[in-house]
């Protein structure tokens, strides 16, 4: 949740949600994607309810910057967003990644081609 300093619980206890926060998931075995809106209400209640267990604070042997809310957490905002029908789920179909990665090289080549040869052409013109 906060990405500016040092984490702890007190900085987390006296974190104030201002904003509505936009979660996405995806279930890989029903080639499902979602996205939840958790409002700042169900959070602020949540985290009274919850108190310190809300909390993911990264241990101090860590590099960390911030702390986050645990999953436990996030589950519960999940089912309160689906009760208050604030989600959307997509199905999708899987992409072959080895054939778009190729294709998108070969793209940026002919890129990159098309970008030497007009260079050269400047250059040739700037030369004469």
């Amino acid at each position: 949740m906060a990405w500016n300093g040092f984490p702890s619980i007190v900085r987390a206890r006296s974190f104030q949600f201002k904003h509505p926060i936009l979660y996405i998931t995806r279930n890989e075995r029903r080639r499902e994607v979602s996205a939840y809106v958790f409002d700042v209400k169900d959070i602020e209640e949540l985290k009274m309810k919850m108190g310190d267990d809300m909390w993911w604070i990264p241990s101090s042997k860590t590099n960390p910057r911030g702390f986050g809310i645990k999953s436990e957490a996030i589950r519960k905002l999940i089912e309160k967003a689906k009760k208050k029908g604030n989600f959307v789920t997509v199905s999708y179909q899987p992409v072959d990644a080895d054939s778009v990665r190729e294709k998108y090289w070969k793209e940026w080549y002919a890129v990159l081609k098309r970008l030497a040869s007009e260079a050269n052409v400047k250059v040739s013109f700037l030369r004469s």
